[in-house]
């Protein structure tokens, strides 16, 4: 989980490189439904299931800013520094 937060983070934190950063509201996840493990996993980071996808076998999931997290999910998402690149 540290590894999706950490990259979710950098995904979207304003110090990022372009194209980033992403805003939260735009990010989606597919998930095939039979997949719990996922599911909760990333409702644990807050997303929410917004569709269902019959033909596929999946089900979309987006972040969901709102004051239904808890407080652990309202932190969940851990920060690192961000630093450029040198080889």
């Amino acid at each position: 989980m540290t590894a999706l937060q950490l990259m979710l983070s950098y995904a979207t934190s304003p110090a990022s490189l372009s194209p980033l950063p992403v805003p939260k509201d735009r990010l989606v996840v597919r998930i095939g439904e039979k997949n719990e493990a996922s599911r909760r996993l990333f409702e644990k980071l807050g997303f929410v299931v917004t569709k269902r996808v019959e033909v596929f076998e999946e089900i979309e999931m987006r972040f969901e800013a709102s004051g239904k997290l808890s407080e652990d999910q309202s932190r969940s998402w851990r920060t690192g520094e961000i630093r450029p690149f040198v080889l």
